[in-house]
């Protein structure tokens, strides 16, 4: 199993704890546990014990981490959903 350690500079985390605020206010539960992710990572916590906390999958963690390296914060935003929009909207 590889294991390897993630640095984060204070400007990092400072900019983790806002998006985490942020998604907090937005009452974004996906976006919380994705930045709590990073943060635990940093803190020096593994793929395994992060995902049993979350309760996810080690492999979503592991992706959310991937988003992180590639994209920063900005990877840790849902995405579209892919595929046709509902035809009902709100109010029908």
């Amino acid at each position: 199993m590889l294991s390897f350690h993630l640095g984060l500079s204070n400007e990092k985390r400072a900019e983790l704890e806002v998006e985490l605020e942020r998604a907090r206010q937005a009452g974004d539960l996906a976006r919380v546990n994705r930045v709590l992710s990073i943060l635990l990572f940093a803190d020096g916590f593994f793929a395994s014990e992060i995902a049993q906390v979350l309760r996810v999958s080690s492999e979503a963690v592991r992706a959310w981490f991937k988003r992180y390296v590639i994209d920063g914060v900005r990877g840790l935003h849902s995405k579209k959903s892919p595929g046709r929009p509902p035809k009902l909207r709100n109010g029908n």
